[in-house]
Protein backbone atom coordinates (compact mmCIF):
# COMPACT_ATOMS: atom_id res chain seq x y z
CA UNK A 1 0.00 0.00 0.00
CA UNK A 2 0.99 3.31 -0.62
CA UNK A 3 0.16 6.67 1.45
CA UNK A 4 -0.10 9.59 -0.20
CA UNK A 5 -0.85 12.99 1.32
CA UNK A 6 0.37 16.69 0.90
CA UNK A 7 -1.47 17.49 4.40
CA UNK A 8 -0.93 16.06 8.05
CA UNK A 9 -5.29 16.56 8.32
CA UNK A 10 -5.14 14.47 4.94
CA UNK A 11 -3.11 11.76 6.63
CA UNK A 12 -5.50 11.86 9.71
CA UNK A 13 -8.82 11.62 7.37
CA UNK A 14 -11.21 9.64 8.76
CA UNK A 15 -11.37 7.06 6.16
CA UNK A 16 -8.35 7.55 5.11
CA UNK A 17 -6.73 6.79 8.48
CA UNK A 18 -9.00 3.69 8.70
CA UNK A 19 -6.99 2.16 6.17
CA UNK A 20 -3.74 2.49 6.39
CA UNK A 21 -4.23 1.40 10.34
CA UNK A 22 -6.11 -1.36 8.86
CA UNK A 23 -2.93 -2.27 6.72
CA UNK A 24 -0.66 -1.53 9.57
CA UNK A 25 -2.64 -4.20 11.55
CA UNK A 26 -2.02 -6.76 9.00
CA UNK A 27 1.76 -6.22 9.34
CA UNK A 28 1.99 -6.18 12.75
CA UNK A 29 0.34 -9.90 12.65
CA UNK A 30 2.80 -11.25 10.67
CA UNK A 31 1.32 -11.02 6.75
CA UNK A 32 3.26 -9.94 4.09
CA UNK A 33 2.41 -6.69 3.44
CA UNK A 34 4.49 -3.56 3.22
CA UNK A 35 2.88 0.22 2.91
CA UNK A 36 5.02 2.88 1.74
CA UNK A 37 4.15 6.87 2.80
CA UNK A 38 4.70 9.74 0.34
CA UNK A 39 4.96 13.03 1.43
CA UNK A 40 4.44 16.64 -0.88
CA UNK A 41 4.53 19.95 0.09
CA UNK A 42 4.53 19.18 4.15
CA UNK A 43 7.18 19.10 6.75
CA UNK A 44 8.21 14.97 6.77
CA UNK A 45 7.91 15.82 10.63
CA UNK A 46 3.96 16.17 9.84
CA UNK A 47 3.59 12.34 8.79
CA UNK A 48 1.57 10.22 11.30
CA UNK A 49 3.86 8.99 14.17
CA UNK A 50 2.83 5.34 12.92
CA UNK A 51 4.98 5.56 9.65
CA UNK A 52 8.08 6.40 11.97
CA UNK A 53 9.20 3.20 11.27
CA UNK A 54 8.52 3.27 7.76
CA UNK A 55 10.96 4.85 4.18
CA UNK A 56 8.54 7.84 3.83
CA UNK A 57 9.10 9.50 -0.02
CA UNK A 58 8.92 12.88 -1.35
CA UNK A 59 7.41 13.10 -3.97
CA UNK A 60 8.74 16.47 -5.05
CA UNK A 61 11.95 15.14 -5.39
CA UNK A 62 12.85 14.87 -9.07
CA UNK A 63 12.76 11.16 -9.98
CA UNK A 64 10.26 9.95 -7.44
CA UNK A 65 7.73 8.00 -9.61
CA UNK A 66 11.23 5.74 -10.91
CA UNK A 67 12.31 5.21 -7.31
CA UNK A 68 8.78 4.24 -6.13
CA UNK A 69 8.24 2.23 -9.26
CA UNK A 70 11.79 0.63 -8.68
CA UNK A 71 11.43 0.00 -4.94
CA UNK A 72 8.03 -1.71 -5.22
CA UNK A 73 9.40 -4.04 -8.14
CA UNK A 74 12.10 -4.99 -5.64
CA UNK A 75 9.42 -6.04 -3.02
CA UNK A 76 7.19 -8.12 -5.91
CA UNK A 77 10.78 -9.86 -6.40
CA UNK A 78 9.46 -9.56 -10.62
CA UNK A 79 11.97 -9.76 -13.13
CA UNK A 80 11.68 -6.08 -14.95
CA UNK A 81 10.55 -6.99 -18.75
CA UNK A 82 12.40 -5.59 -21.45
CA UNK A 83 9.67 -3.94 -23.18
CA UNK A 84 9.41 -2.07 -20.67
CA UNK A 85 13.12 -1.04 -20.47
CA UNK A 86 12.39 0.45 -23.98
CA UNK A 87 9.39 1.64 -22.94
CA UNK A 88 11.47 3.82 -20.36
CA UNK A 89 14.75 4.65 -22.39
CA UNK A 90 12.13 5.82 -25.00
CA UNK A 91 10.17 8.04 -22.80
CA UNK A 92 13.56 9.25 -21.56
CA UNK A 93 14.36 10.18 -24.70
CA UNK A 94 11.55 11.63 -25.90
CA UNK A 95 11.66 15.43 -26.26
CA UNK A 96 10.34 16.98 -23.87
CA UNK A 97 7.84 19.07 -26.53
CA UNK A 98 6.11 15.88 -27.11
CA UNK A 99 6.21 15.21 -23.78
CA UNK A 100 4.37 18.69 -22.71
CA UNK A 101 1.78 17.98 -25.71
CA UNK A 102 0.99 14.79 -24.47
CA UNK A 103 0.09 16.64 -21.07
CA UNK A 104 -1.70 19.21 -22.26
CA UNK A 105 -3.78 16.48 -23.91
CA UNK A 106 -4.55 14.79 -20.61
CA UNK A 107 -5.48 18.27 -19.31
CA UNK A 108 -8.00 18.96 -21.59
CA UNK A 109 -9.79 15.19 -21.90
CA UNK A 110 -9.94 15.75 -17.59
CA UNK A 111 -6.88 13.13 -16.74
CA UNK A 112 -4.94 14.90 -14.17
CA UNK A 113 -3.34 12.27 -13.27
CA UNK A 114 -1.86 11.36 -16.29
CA UNK A 115 -1.00 15.03 -16.92
CA UNK A 116 1.11 15.22 -13.79
CA UNK A 117 3.19 12.31 -14.76
CA UNK A 118 3.97 13.41 -17.95
CA UNK A 119 4.73 17.17 -16.59
CA UNK A 120 7.05 15.19 -13.76
CA UNK A 121 8.67 13.24 -16.83
CA UNK A 122 9.15 16.46 -18.68
CA UNK A 123 10.81 18.31 -15.02
CA UNK A 124 13.31 15.07 -15.11
CA UNK A 125 14.60 16.21 -18.76
CA UNK A 126 14.53 19.61 -17.58
CA UNK A 127 13.96 20.26 -14.00
CA UNK A 128 13.37 24.59 -14.95
CA UNK A 129 10.78 24.16 -17.51
CA UNK A 130 8.42 26.65 -16.39
CA UNK A 131 5.80 25.43 -18.86
CA UNK A 132 5.67 21.98 -16.86
CA UNK A 133 5.61 23.61 -13.59
CA UNK A 134 2.21 26.07 -15.29
CA UNK A 135 0.82 22.47 -16.11
CA UNK A 136 1.57 21.14 -12.83
CA UNK A 137 -1.11 24.28 -11.64
CA UNK A 138 -3.53 23.38 -13.85
CA UNK A 139 -3.59 20.12 -12.45
CA UNK A 140 -3.68 21.07 -8.76
CA UNK A 141 -6.52 23.61 -9.27
CA UNK A 142 -8.35 20.82 -11.76
CA UNK A 143 -8.12 23.34 -14.70
CA UNK A 144 -8.72 21.90 -18.03
CA UNK A 145 -7.17 24.71 -19.73
CA UNK A 146 -5.89 28.61 -19.49
CA UNK A 147 -9.57 29.33 -19.96
CA UNK A 148 -10.48 27.88 -17.42
CA UNK A 149 -7.17 28.16 -15.56
CA UNK A 150 -8.02 32.13 -15.36
CA UNK A 151 -11.81 31.69 -14.12
CA UNK A 152 -10.19 29.87 -11.23
CA UNK A 153 -11.38 31.09 -7.55
CA UNK A 154 -9.28 29.54 -5.75
CA UNK A 155 -6.38 31.39 -3.81
CA UNK A 156 -2.83 29.31 -5.28
CA UNK A 157 -0.68 32.08 -4.33
CA UNK A 158 1.14 29.96 -2.18
CA UNK A 159 1.23 26.90 -4.11
CA UNK A 160 5.18 25.88 -4.86
CA UNK A 161 3.71 25.09 -8.36
CA UNK A 162 2.76 28.93 -9.23
CA UNK A 163 6.16 30.40 -7.66
CA UNK A 164 8.09 27.86 -9.86
CA UNK A 165 6.18 28.77 -13.09
CA UNK A 166 7.16 31.88 -12.54
CA UNK A 167 10.03 31.74 -11.56
CA UNK A 168 11.18 29.45 -14.73
CA UNK A 169 8.35 30.37 -16.86
CA UNK A 170 8.81 32.57 -20.19
CA UNK A 171 8.01 36.55 -20.21
CA UNK A 172 4.82 35.11 -21.82
CA UNK A 173 3.93 32.66 -19.41
CA UNK A 174 4.90 35.16 -16.60
CA UNK A 175 2.56 38.02 -17.75
CA UNK A 176 0.00 34.97 -18.57
CA UNK A 177 0.01 34.30 -15.05
CA UNK A 178 0.30 37.34 -13.77
CA UNK A 179 -3.30 38.32 -15.49
CA UNK A 180 -4.74 35.53 -14.30
CA UNK A 181 -3.83 35.90 -10.67
CA UNK A 182 -5.31 39.02 -10.71
CA UNK A 183 -8.66 38.31 -12.18
CA UNK A 184 -8.42 35.18 -9.35
CA UNK A 185 -7.80 37.41 -6.40
CA UNK A 186 -10.51 39.75 -7.29
CA UNK A 187 -12.97 37.12 -6.58
CA UNK A 188 -10.96 35.83 -3.49
CA UNK A 189 -11.41 39.11 -2.87
CA UNK A 190 -15.29 39.59 -3.55
CA UNK A 191 -15.86 36.46 -1.74
CA UNK A 192 -14.34 37.65 1.31
CA UNK A 193 -16.49 41.19 1.07
CA UNK A 194 -19.44 39.10 0.47
CA UNK A 195 -18.77 36.81 3.50
CA UNK A 196 -18.37 39.99 5.60
CA UNK A 197 -21.63 41.48 4.49
CA UNK A 198 -23.28 38.03 5.39
CA UNK A 199 -21.83 38.33 9.12
CA UNK A 200 -22.50 41.82 9.43
CA UNK A 201 -25.82 41.50 8.38
CA UNK A 202 -26.69 38.71 10.40
CA UNK A 203 -25.26 40.52 13.03
CA UNK A 204 -27.69 42.88 12.59
CA UNK A 205 -30.39 40.78 12.27
CA UNK A 206 -29.45 39.25 15.81
CA UNK A 207 -29.39 42.71 17.00
CA UNK A 208 -32.83 43.72 15.51
CA UNK A 209 -34.14 40.45 17.37
CA UNK A 210 -32.54 41.29 20.61
CA UNK A 211 -33.79 44.98 20.88
CA UNK A 212 -37.11 43.82 19.37
CA UNK A 213 -37.34 41.60 22.56
CA UNK A 214 -36.32 44.55 25.04
CA UNK A 215 -38.94 46.68 23.47
CA UNK A 216 -41.51 44.03 23.85
CA UNK A 217 -40.71 43.46 27.40
CA UNK A 218 -40.56 47.10 28.71
CA UNK A 219 -44.09 47.86 26.85
CA UNK A 220 -45.32 45.07 28.82
CA UNK A 221 -43.97 45.89 32.09
CA UNK A 222 -45.12 49.93 31.67
CA UNK A 223 -48.41 48.04 30.80
CA UNK A 224 -48.62 46.10 34.22
CA UNK A 225 -47.50 49.27 35.72
CA UNK A 226 -50.42 51.59 34.16
CA UNK A 227 -52.31 49.38 35.38
CA UNK A 228 -51.49 48.90 39.22
CA UNK A 229 -51.29 52.66 38.80
CA UNK A 230 -55.15 52.83 37.42
CA UNK A 231 -55.95 50.45 40.45
CA UNK A 232 -53.83 52.47 43.09
CA UNK A 233 -55.78 55.60 41.91
CA UNK A 234 -59.26 54.04 41.60
CA UNK A 235 -59.08 53.34 44.91
CA UNK A 236 -57.62 56.88 46.41
CA UNK A 237 -60.31 58.31 44.81
CA UNK A 238 -63.00 55.78 45.80
CA UNK A 239 -61.27 56.68 49.87
CA UNK A 240 -62.21 60.27 49.01
CA UNK A 241 -65.41 59.74 47.86
CA UNK A 242 -66.23 57.81 50.68
CA UNK A 243 -64.71 60.53 53.31
CA UNK A 244 -66.65 62.83 51.65
CA UNK A 245 -69.99 60.88 51.80
CA UNK A 246 -69.32 60.21 55.66
CA UNK A 247 -68.81 64.11 56.19
CA UNK A 248 -72.04 65.00 54.18
CA UNK A 249 -74.01 62.17 56.21
CA UNK A 250 -72.41 64.01 59.97
CA UNK A 251 -73.77 67.50 58.49
CA UNK A 252 -76.76 66.84 57.05
CA UNK A 253 -77.59 65.28 60.90
CA UNK A 254 -76.46 67.97 62.92
CA UNK A 255 -78.83 70.14 60.52
CA UNK A 256 -81.53 67.86 60.80
CA UNK A 257 -81.55 67.38 64.56
CA UNK A 258 -80.57 70.82 65.96
CA UNK A 259 -79.58 70.62 69.53
CA UNK A 260 -79.59 67.33 71.45
CA UNK A 261 -79.78 67.46 74.76
CA UNK A 262 -77.24 64.41 76.32
CA UNK A 263 -77.16 63.55 80.02
CA UNK A 264 -74.00 61.12 80.71
CA UNK A 265 -71.69 60.23 83.45
CA UNK A 266 -67.64 61.00 83.10
CA UNK A 267 -66.20 58.77 84.14
CA UNK A 268 -62.65 59.79 85.92
CA UNK A 269 -63.22 63.63 86.17
CA UNK A 270 -66.16 63.37 88.26
CA UNK A 271 -67.97 61.43 91.08
CA UNK A 272 -70.98 59.22 89.69
CA UNK A 273 -73.47 60.87 91.30
CA UNK A 274 -72.59 64.51 89.56
CA UNK A 275 -74.29 65.40 86.23
CA UNK A 276 -73.11 66.93 83.14
CA UNK A 277 -74.57 68.59 80.41
CA UNK A 278 -73.12 67.94 76.98
CA UNK A 279 -74.52 70.11 74.13
CA UNK A 280 -74.66 69.96 70.14
CA UNK A 281 -75.34 72.52 68.09
CA UNK A 282 -76.27 72.47 64.31
CA UNK A 283 -73.00 74.55 63.56
CA UNK A 284 -70.74 71.01 65.55
CA UNK A 285 -69.71 73.33 68.17
CA UNK A 286 -70.45 71.33 71.46
CA UNK A 287 -69.97 72.26 75.19
CA UNK A 288 -69.56 70.45 78.22
CA UNK A 289 -70.64 71.98 81.83
CA UNK A 290 -70.94 69.75 85.23
CA UNK A 291 -69.77 70.73 88.88
CA UNK A 292 -66.20 71.78 88.55
CA UNK A 293 -65.66 70.81 84.78
CA UNK A 294 -66.19 73.13 81.90
CA UNK A 295 -64.84 72.54 78.45
CA UNK A 296 -65.36 74.01 74.86
CA UNK A 297 -64.57 72.87 71.38
CA UNK A 298 -65.02 72.69 67.99
CA UNK A 299 -66.48 69.53 65.82
CA UNK A 300 -63.60 67.51 64.48
CA UNK A 301 -64.12 66.72 60.76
Amino acid sequence: MVVLGTKEEYFNAVWVKNEWSRYLGLIKEGKKKVLIPAYKDMDPYDIPEEFSHLQAQDMSKLGFMQDLIRGIKKIVAVEEPKTVVREVAATGGAPVKNLLKRAQMFLADGDFESADEYCEKTLDQDPENGEAYMYKLFVRVRAKNKSTFEGCGEDYSAYPEYKKALRYGSEEQQSFLRVAHGKMQEKVDARNRENERRRRVSELVSSVNQNETLIANRVSDCKKAACRAGEGGNLQRKSKRQGAQRKNRRNHAFERFGCVFLLCRVVGFIRGDDVCALFFDCRGRYSCHGRGYDYHAEKLD
